[in-house]
């Protein structure tokens, strides 16, 4: 594009935002006048380049066309302005392997596998420039003549070509991939004290002060000058040291280098470090589990991943292997391939940061992942990058301050033109009149602010570390002072993470029964199976460990657990999870013989649990039945939604509403024998939509979620500050309205706004 001859063009980044990118390139004889402007001003250019580098580039260099720009500058969606250096990479050789290095766009034309790593509909010639912005590369395309953000496999990536990198890169690809995108690593700039130093008396006030200094020392102030200079030296000291603490102890905690295995020139296992994966190398994941340097792909076996270090909860999570059709099938039944998304496909990503605590494979076959994301595009790296990088927030603070500051410097002027005005009237020398005249901007703009909103930052950081919270933006901290919301999270936040079941409510011939209390054994039938089936718990270190909700409702079947082994002779070719009751007989030889079949039933496939659906649901098979059973567990609302009418009681919303103005967590079950027809492979590719309908609700299962110790008087502490609280939680309103009034959120007068996710705000 083109506007006024100076050519730009529009980049979105990885979190969506806008940059407009302009061009600018060397210009020697500005350069020269940049700095003899700056040997005249004393410096002073150099200080206001360090607040505007824009104004710098503008004077130093020349407009021109991005192709043959030195600088970009780069203006964001919220109107700041960066100026950035354009690095050359030397050019490139094609890989040596056509299998992976040819894809074809969307009209048909081949094109080399890493340049369609640029753009997933056009082709893109590898050129030897690029900048970095955020951390985040920008390649320049010649066909496009713009720059475009460099991404992995992460977007546009259909399932099919993930499995075409099963048996590795080639080295050439390797070596070309690794120039692209550079080392995976996500390394924190730890600044040395003496740049901390010059950064921090760089900021506005602290020239104000020092200039302040200068002017008191030349009317004979020298001891309130003095004192002032020592207090705000050794307030910036310590602001500095404790600020290059933190970042030392963010970098430590995110700059991990270790040995992996990868697969590489025709499936030979290689081991690298961390540092030199590249999108598409094929992860191979031990046994016993490793640490994941990278956002990767599993496309065999499975993995049980904690990942709290990102999500905050230690609940183990299992990752299966995404799932792919070779073609579109004009089957109803089956899947469409649908391209890949990191936030779609979390059950089969493994991400940066996670540990992979146990893998799950058949006979001897290995856990493989592709790498699709490295260093800071992952999610890992973008948590790093909004520390280091915050977005600008607008807050009511900033602005009164920078009011307040334009009244002071107002009446700066106002009573420095008074002043000028008065001594020229009393014939003072032109000199004695400038230094009366700016003491009285000093008096106007108190010199000592600074310095003593240092002190406070620097007491607040020491009290912050005592409770092991660090900063490494010490201004934001007075921000915090004028916090008037606090939102919570319900359950794990206000509430235990455990839960304790009440009861199951179930349904018979569309009637509600009464309630058999948790304590007490559940009658065979298809709500005990629905209990014993529809959750996503596995067996670590002979440990049954998941989310609190399914570990409490399996524990209340008196059911146990057996996770796939090598033994194949069960359901088919394939060993599913199977759950069977304690007393359920062994199947051994002898049992065959007699012509008993145990009681048990194998978990086929699971849908996982969907925030957007608020369920999830599991395909089972019981040994001996001649079809597979579907069973869904959710919000009840939801799961009543997708029952048959009748099978639902016409009291539903009145028995729910019981409960949940109780206080308590309801869920609801349901379930449907599936057509005899669907085999044991076609069950793999059918639809969710066509699991999760036409049910037939079989009841309610009632929990109950105690209040933390701690929570009440958080809760008055915060409102007895005049901070407003509001709960945040996806379960029944009429549940997180009793929490909310048994926490002190709310009285028992006050409205509930409702909106999704629900809100309660005090």
């Amino acid at each position: 594009m083109e506007n006024n001859g100076l050519k730009y063009c529009h980049i979105e980044d990885e979190d969506g935002e806008k940059l407009v990118c302009f061009g600018y390139c060397c210009n020697p004889c500005k350069t020269i006048f940049y700095y003899l402007l700056a040997c005249c001003t004393g410096g002073i250019v150099f200080l206001v380049s360090y607040w505007r580098p824009d104004w710098a580039l503008k004077i130093k260099c020349s407009p021109c066309s991005l192709n043959k720009a030195t600088h970009m500058l780069l203006k964001t969606c919220y109107g700041d302005w960066f100026v950035e250096e354009v690095i050359n990479l030397d050019r490139v050789r094609s890989p040596s392997n056509p299998r992976l290095s040819l894809s074809f766009d969307e009209s048909g034309n081949c094109c080399d596998e890493a340049e369609r790593l640029l753009s997933n509909s056009q082709c893109w010639t590898l050129q030897r420039k690029y900048f970095c912005h955020r951390h985040l590369r920008y390649m320049w395309s010649e066909g496009q003549e713009r720059f475009q953000f460099l991404r992995g496999l992460d977007d546009g990536t259909y399932p099919e070509q993930f499995y075409r990198y099963s048996s590795g890169l080639s080295q050439d690809e390797v070596q070309k991939r690794q120039k692209m995108y550079g080392p995976n690593v996500i390394d924190v700039n730890v600044k040395s004290y003496g740049r901390l130093f010059l950064e921090e008396i760089a900021d506005p006030f602290y020239v104000f002060q020092f200039c302040s200094i200068i002017l008191w020392s030349t009317d004979e102030y020298y001891y309130y000058a003095v004192t002032i200079l020592i207090v705000s030296l050794l307030s910036i000291i310590i602001t500095v040291y404790q600020t290059r603490r933190h970042l030392v102890t963010l970098r430590d905690m995110v700059a991990v280098s270790e040995t992996v295995t990868v697969l590489r020139n025709n499936a030979v296992q290689v081991d690298v470090t961390s540092e030199e994966l590249v999108p598409g190398d094929v992860l191979v994941i031990p046994p016993k589990g490793s640490r994941v340097h990278c956002d990767a792909v599993l496309i065999s076996g499975n993995c049980i991943v904690n990942e709290s270090m990102l999500t905050g909860e230690s609940v183990p999570v299992t990752k299966t292997p995404l799932p792919h059709v070779k073609r579109l099938s004009s089957n109803p039944l089956e899947q469409r391939e649908e391209q890949y998304k990191p936030d779609q496909h979390k059950r089969h990503t493994l991400f940066n940061g996670t540990t992979v605590i146990q893998t799950r494979y058949y006979g001897h076959a290995r856990v493989l992942a592709v790498v699709a994301r490295t260093g800071f595009s992952t999610t890992k790296g973008g948590l790093i990058r909004s520390i280091l990088s915050p977005k600008p927030v607008g807050f009511k603070f900033f602005r009164d301050s920078i009011r307040f500051i334009g009244l002071l410097a107002i009446l700066a002027i106002v009573g420095f033109s008074y002043s000028v005005v008065t001594f020229v009237k009393q014939g003072m020398s032109a000199g004695h009149i400038l230094l009366k005249a700016l003491d009285i901007i000093t008096i106007a703009v108190p010199p000592a602010l600074p310095a003593a909103m240092s002190v406070g930052i620097v007491y607040a950081l020491q009290r912050l570390k005592k409770r092991q919270i660090y900063c490494i933006n010490p201004s934001r901290i007075n921000i915090c002072g004028k916090l008037k919301l606090f939102c919570f999270d319900k359950t794990g936040t206000l509430t235990e993470d455990g839960l304790d079941l009440l009861g199951v409510v179930p349904v018979k011939a569309a009637r509600f029964g009464l309630m058999i209390p948790g304590d007490e054994s559940i009658p065979q039938g298809p709500m005990l199976t629905a209990m014993a089936t529809c959750h996503s718990l596995t067996v670590i270190d002979g440990k049954l460990t998941g989310d609190p909700l399914d570990l409490r409702m399996f524990e209340a079947t008196d059911w146990i657990l057996e996770e796939p082994g090598e033994d194949n002779t069960k359901f088919d070719n394939i060993v599913p999870t199977i759950v069977k009751p304690k007393t359920a007989e062994e199947f051994n030889v002898e049992s065959a013989l007699r012509g008993h079949t145990p009681y048990e039933i194998a978990i086929v496939r699971q849908f996982p649990f969907s925030s957007d659906l608020k369920c999830m649901s599991v395909v089972c098979r019981t040994l001996g039945a001649p079809n597979m059973d579907a069973y869904v567990k959710g919000a009840p609302e939801t799961i009543a939604s997708f029952c048959q009418l009748q099978t639902v009681p016409v009291d539903f919303h009145d028995v729910l509403q019981h409960y949940t103005l109780s206080g308590y967590r309801v869920l609801g079950l349901a379930w449907k024998p599936l057509d005899r027809k669907l085999s044991w492979h076609q069950v793999h590719r059918v639809t969710r939509d066509y699991i999760e309908t036409k049910l037939i609700f079989l009841g309610l299962l009632i929990l109950q979620n105690a209040l933390k110790p701690q929570t009440s008087p958080v809760i008055r502490m915060l409102h007895s500050a005049d901070i407003r609280t509001v709960m945040v939680t996806g379960d029944n309103m009429l549940t997180a309205v009793s929490v909310a009034r048994d926490c002190g959120m709310i009285g028992s007068s006050h409205k509930v706004e409702r909106s999704v996710p629900f809100f309660v705000t005090s």
